[in-house]
């Protein structure tokens, strides 16, 4: 797996992390194996691994494509997708089986509190590294604001919070970083919570919140950058190219409302979280 400069990407840079967080159970070392024996094939899950209190079904990790896997411990569930092309329909549909088969074995009434981690990368435009970038688009002070500071001040990024504003909703943690491997890219992190108990019976709900935690990251979050005031200036055209790596190849295009001219609805066209975001003006396919 390669960035848009065709430097090699650690899997782990991209990928979604989902944690469901119940009250303390315990789960037999018989039990767990059951569930492993059911949903491995359905949730491609080749090994069993023994993990404390609990344990570990995952897929045999690769350099390209990264790991798929999901770990039991007393309190909650942690399923992780790094680096494979895996969007939020698929990884719910994991999240649904798995959930199934402990449920069927062991009393689990409620899911406390959920929360989901999504890291990606977005180029900045031009040939602005993205420190300045950020300096000139987003942080926006003068070098002679930090005067007082005694030395010059090199931007590396920013933090904003996304309060919930409905107790159903998510609260948002979302992190705006340069990626040190590479000058021109940004690390980009959003952490979604939702501290509103959820019933077993109603774990359907989680598809409709995790597609609009991703619908932040895939379509609000680039369109945002891009509308910063230095972006204009660098990036004068409405539409944005939207570059997403791995075995989708996809190369789509963001109208001025942020979403692409193939979406109908529906998530399909914005569902691959293993992506690298680009901010320059669109060009032909081939470029």
């Amino acid at each position: 797996m390669s960035d848009s400069a065709g430097a090699t990407l650690d899997p782990s840079t991209l990928g979604v992390s989902i944690e469901l967080i119940h009250l303390p159970i315990q789960v037999s070392l018989d039990h767990l194996k059951e569930i492993y024996m059911e949903v491995s094939g359905i949730c491609g899950y080749e090994n069993f691994t023994r993990v404390g209190d609990g344990a570990r079904l995952e897929t045999a990790a690769s350099p390209e494509e990264g790991a798929s896997r999901v770990t039991f411990s007393r309190d909650r569930i942690t399923f992780q997708e790094e680096g494979a092309t895996v969007g939020s329909d698929l990884l719910t549909r994991k999240i649904h089986e798995v959930v199934r088969s402990l449920a069927k074995r062991v009393q689990v009434p409620v899911i406390v509190a959920r929360t989901r981690n999504h890291r990606t990368l977005i180029s900045v435009p031009g040939e602005a590294t993205a420190s300045d970038w950020l300096s000139l688009s987003v942080i926006n002070v003068e070098q002679e604001a930090y005067n007082p500071l005694g030395r010059p001040v090199r931007a590396s990024g920013i933090r904003l919070q996304m309060p919930a504003q409905k107790n159903d909703e998510a609260m948002h943690l979302l992190r705006i970083e340069e990626w040190l491997k590479n000058p021109r890219l940004l690390f980009v992190e959003d952490t979604a919570t939702w501290r509103a108990p959820m019933p077993l019976d109603q774990i359907s709900r989680l598809a409709g919140d995790f597609k609009e935690a991703e619908e932040l990251m895939v379509v609000n979050i680039p369109t945002w950058l891009a509308s910063l005031e230095g972006a204009s200036a660098l990036c004068p055209s409405p539409s944005l190219s939207l570059l997403r790596a791995g075995s989708f190849g996809f190369q789509g295009r963001l109208d001025a409302d942020g979403r692409s001219p193939t979406d109908s609805g529906s998530n399909s066209g914005t569902s691959i979280r293993d992506s690298i975001f680009s901010l320059n003006p669109l060009r032909s396919s081939s470029s």
